[in-house]
């Protein structure tokens, strides 16, 4: 019922500077929320910042992934203070996309209610691209068969068991996933309705 032809977005200005990538993302997002709406697509793929992350801010010429490498923790906050402004926006850039979903209303509840959608990080500390403990979050209940609210901590368990868990969830008949140290047969189980 939310599906309608969007009109023409306006233009926008395109390159690395995060307030630009901000502005191209909500539209894309809202993009994506309408051709899940209209059964164009039931599976998709967005990277708003890759692992090389090329985002700055305005006026500045050094990005991300260099302030990852190159800026020193902060003594008293126990954190690198630049880097973290940009996983700020990226987790602001995580919330407007699910607002997206959230905003769309299907059947009894949201485009969100009847979706699952996985964000990912590829490393933990990016100063060091530390790979343990990758942060992953989900959200929505792919119509009732993810519980939603909670938060899970992977104890050193392989991150493919989300994969995993996400591959029978929509129904593939997938035993295992992964491979080498990353190969699992144990779906997070806390997860399921």
């Amino acid at each position: 019922e939310a599906c309608k032809v969007a009109g023409r977005p306006a233009e926008a200005p395109i390159g690395y500077e995060v307030d630009n990538v901000i502005a191209n993302h909500k539209l894309f997002s809202e993009l994506m929320a309408m051709t899940l709406a209209c059964n164009q697509t039931r599976v998709f793929n967005v990277v708003y910042s890759d692992s090389r992350s090329q985002l700055h801010r305005p006026g500045s010429t050094t990005i991300h992934h260099q302030y990852t490498h190159e800026e020193p923790i902060d003594k008293v906050l126990g954190y690198q203070v630049q880097s973290a402004w940009f996983v700020e926006r990226s987790m602001e850039a995580w919330t407007t996309f699910v607002g997206a979903l959230a905003a769309l209303k299907e059947g009894d509840g949201t485009l969100l209610d009847h979706t699952f959608v996985l964000a990912h990080s590829d490393t933990s500390f990016a100063k060091t691209h530390l790979v343990q403990a990758l942060p992953v979050m989900t959200a929505g209940s792919a119509g009732g068969k993810i519980k939603t609210g909670l938060h899970i901590a992977g104890n050193g368990d392989p991150v493919t068991r989300i994969g995993l868990t996400a591959q029978q969830v929509m129904g593939l008949s997938a035993e295992r996933w992964g491979g080498g140290s990353m190969d699992t047969n144990q779906p997070i189980s806390e997860l399921l309705a």
